[in-house]
């Protein structure tokens, strides 16, 4: 089963369980309880916490990856635009220019080797 359809499936569980515990508790406090009512509502309230329990990391890897993602992609960005902007014709290229691309490239180099390595 794939993880989209695994997660689907939980969230449906936690859901379902939810409700489940909610009717539950209502009615034992219209109706009384016995004891039955509170195992069922353990087992519903551990149920749910399992859950969640293995939810919860996939939910935070993705969220974490998602961050970094975000905060690298300028990073490619500029990258890319510095590998086009490179002329291939060196001959006929000032001396300033290529200068001024080589400290580009040096700026961007040290932006992106302390970007990962440091978190």
């Amino acid at each position: 089963m794939t993880s989209k359809k695994r997660r689907v499936l939980r969230v449906g569980a936690a859901a379902y369980v939810t409700m489940s515990a909610i009717c539950r508790t209502w009615h034992m406090i219209l109706n009384g309880s016995r004891p039955i009512d509170w195992i069922t509502l353990g087992v519903e309230v551990l149920v749910l916490a399992a859950i969640f329990w293995f939810e919860w990391p996939e939910w935070a890897h993705k969220r974490k990856a998602n961050n970094l993602a975000a905060e690298i992609m300028p990073l490619l960005e500029h990258g890319r635009k510095l590998k086009a902007s490179l002329t291939y014709n060196l001959a006929h290229t000032p001396n300033q220019e290529l200068l001024d691309w080589r400290d580009g490239v040096i700026s961007w180099t040290q932006k992106t080797e302390g970007f990962y390595p440091h978190r």
